[in-house]
């Protein structure tokens, strides 16, 4: 992967800004997105790279932290922009391609990106609320859970960390080979302790539009060798709500998971 920089394509708004938060949100946006919901109730502990789609330059230059402007399809795009702006794009601990179409807030995503990072995920998705769109009832919110464990995710709005992303790569501008983009992400993951892949309930979003989805093309080959989602364990909610207690219980529950492979080897 490229890690040299375009400047002259890429325009930083924010007079004297820095790349200070840990956490990037990667969006491709058109005039009709809803990103704006994004940075409301609360304070942002991430940043915003907004990717616009459509005819009037310079939209949303003044809305995030980083901004691009150019046609194409979401995946193809993305995938162009992550080669482009590596050096950049890298520097962050966890990044989220969130889908224009959803609706949530600041404290929502701050949330997200804590327990992503606090339970030290590779890739993972926020659950759907109920009175959202969807294609799959697995992946609607269980309000009784801060996340579960599973070995699939939906591209509508996948958050994956640097490393991840690194690997997984070269597999966004495959996305119409006869596999799903997503589960060719899962089939690079080296998920054999069946922790590193999750559904996020503990930070649900709202999927305000019905959800696109390009199904794969099957074939007798792979009728057999798609693996249908499942779940192999869960983590329940507690009292703690905030940020910080969710990171520091993912954090426990994290070594937890490790004492048992231990005794379990042992």
């Amino acid at each position: 992967m490229q890690s040299s920089l375009a400047p002259n394509t890429l325009t930083v708004p924010k007079e004297g800004s820095a790349v200070d938060n840990r956490f990037l949100i990667i969006a491709r946006v058109s005039d009709q997105s809803h990103h704006a919901t994004w940075l409301e109730s609360g304070h942002p502990h991430f940043d915003t790279f907004l990717s616009y789609s459509g005819d009037t330059p310079n939209t949303y230059q003044n809305a995030c932290t980083f901004y691009d402007q150019q046609k194409g399809e979401r995946w193809s795009v993305i995938a162009t922009i992550v080669e482009q702006y590596w050096e950049l794009i890298s520097t962050y601990e966890a990044i989220w391609f969130a889908d224009e179409t959803l609706l949530t807030n600041a404290t929502n995503i701050n949330r997200l990106f804590a327990l992503f990072s606090g339970h030290q995920l590779a890739l993972a998705h926020p659950a759907f609320t109920f009175d959202s769109h969807h294609h799959n009832a697995l992946f609607l919110q269980h309000p009784r859970m801060l996340m579960r464990f599973t070995n699939g995710v939906d591209a509508t709005a996948p958050i994956m960390s640097s490393t991840t992303l690194a690997q997984l790569h070269p597999t966004l501008t495959n996305h119409n080979n006869t596999r799903s983009l997503a589960q060719q992400w899962v089939a690079q993951l080296d998920n054999s302790g069946h922790n590193t892949i999750a559904i996020i309930d503990g930070a649900p979003v709202s999927a305000s539009q019905p959800i696109t989805v390009n199904k794969p093309e099957v074939t007798h080959r792979t009728r057999n060798t798609v693996s249908p989602l499942k779940i192999y364990s869960t983590l329940k909610i507690s009292n703690s709500q905030g940020n910080f207690q969710a990171y520091l219980r993912a954090q426990w529950h994290k070594v937890i998971l490790n004492l048992r492979a231990q005794l379990t080897r042992g």
